[in-house]
């Protein structure tokens, strides 16, 4: 997905990812590229993401869902 694209996901368009709602993900890399859009489809699908990456700086701006 384009950087600042949207598209509006929940558990119920993707199948299987009601068993994932509500549990923690771990991301690698979440201040930009797969690593970002990979936290954005999870916490649009109910997860809980602890994301990190190495740009500090890129990591204090919000995902923006």
């Amino acid at each position: 997905m384009a950087e600042g694209a949207s598209a509006a996901y929940s558990c119920e368009m993707v199948p299987g990812m009601q068993r994932w709602a509500g549990k923690v993900a771990l991301i690698t890399g979440v201040s930009s590229g797969v690593g970002k859009e990979t936290a954005r489809r999870l916490l649009q699908n109910g997860l809980k993401v602890v994301g990190c990456g190495r740009r500090e700086s890129a990591l204090k701006v919000p995902i923006v869902l």
